[in-house]
C-alpha cells in the first residue's frame, strides 16, 4: 500500500462515518495531481481494509438522499464488540431500542420518545440507567448517526445503523426487514413516503 493510500485508510478509519463529500474531500486533497478515481480508491481502501475484517460501505441518506460512507466491521466477534465508544449499559439501551424500532407496529419502522425512555424499566433488571441519562444517549445516539428524531418526535434507525448494522439486522429480524428491489437495501416505512413509492 502506497503513502497516499495509507493516509486515505487512516483517514476513513478515523472518520468512521459520513458523507461522501468528506470522503470524496480527502480523496482530493490526496489525489489531487494524479488520474486516480473515487472508485478506484475505494476498492483499493477496501483491499487494504479486507484484512481488518473492515470495508467501506455507502448507502443514500433516508433524510436528505445524500450518500454516506461507513467503515464496517464484517466480523461479529468478542474483540471487535470491545471496539466501541459505548459502555455496557449504553449498548444494551441502544440493542433494545433498535429491537422496539425494527418490530413496531404496523412497521412503522419508529417509536415515540416516551417509548424509548421507558426502555430503561425493562432493562432495570440487567443495568442501571436513568432516564435522563436515557435522554441524553438518544441524543448522543443522535448526533453520532444512529439513530433520527422526526419533526413529531419518533426516533428511527439512522443511516450509520442501517450501514453498518446491515447483517445484524437482517440476522436478528428477517421477519421485520423490507429491502429494496433495486439497490438491495434495508428500507423503512419513512425511506417509502420520503420517495413516494412502493418499493
Amino acid at each position: 500500500m502506497g503513502a497516499r493510500q495509507q493516509q486515505f485508510v487512516q483517514y476513513c478509519l478515523r472518520l468512521g462515518y459520513g458523507p461522501e463529500s468528506s470522503f470524496k474531500d480527502a480523496h482530493s486533497r490526496l489525489y489531487a495531481d494524479t488520474d486516480v478515481a473515487f472508485d478506484s480508491l475505494i476498492q483499493r481502501a477496501n483491499s487494504s481494509l479486507h484484512a481488518l475484517s473492515l470495508v467501506l460501505r455507502s448507502r443514500k441518506d433516508e433524510q436528505s438522499g445524500d450518500t454516506v460512507w461507513a467503515v464496517v466491521n464484517t466480523k461479529a466477534d468478542d474483540i471487535s464488540k470491545l471496539a466501541t465508544p459505548y459502555a455496557h449499559a449504553e449498548m444494551a439501551y441502544m440493542k433494545k431500542i433498535i429491537e422496539l424500532i425494527v418490530t413496531s407496529e404496523s412497521d412503522e419502522y419508529s417509536i415515540t420518545n416516551f417509548d424509548a425512555l421507558n426502555v430503561t424499566k425493562a432493562l432495570a433488571e440487567k443495568v442501571k440507567l436513568m432516564q435522563k441519562d436515557a435522554q441524553d444517549l438518544l441524543s448522543r445516539f443522535t448526533d453520532d448517526g444512529w439513530l433520527v428524531q422526526y419533526s413529531n418526535g419518533r426516533f428511527a434507525l439512522g443511516s450509520r445503523a442501517l450501514l453498518e448494522l446491515d447483517t445484524y439486522l437482517r440476522n436478528q429480524y428477517p421477519d421485520h426487514i423490507r429491502e429494496c428491489h433495486v439497490c438491495h437495501e434495508i428500507v423503512t416505512a419513512h425511506r417509502m413516503e420520503l420517495l413516494g413509492q412502493e418499493i
